[in-house]
């Protein structure tokens, strides 16, 4: 009978949060590097789906109410979410 070898364990992270802004800057190039919200669009309900990297250096966050995220209107992109991918 065969020992069993036993494997290292392996862990893969991914970042997800700003999956969505990766996603829309692949479709529309001249995105890129600009602070971008994906969600409803700042006089709606709802939360940001995601954010570029860009708009995390003003504060913004995945999860973020839009109401919490339009204090920051002046300096982002807001783009309303497509579930095309």
């Amino acid at each position: 009978m065969e020992a069993k070898v036993s494997q290292p364990m392996k862990i893969c992270r991914v970042d997800m949060d700003a999956f969505y802004a990766a996603v829309e800057v692949r479709d529309n190039p001249e995105l890129a590097g600009k602070p971008l919200i994906i969600g409803a669009l700042p006089n709606e309900r709802g939360v940001v789906s995601a954010c570029s990297y860009e708009a995390r250096v003003f504060g913004v966050r995945s999860a973020m109410s839009m109401n919490d995220a339009s204090y920051y209107r002046l300096s982002l992109l807001w783009v309303q979410y497509s579930l095309q991918i």
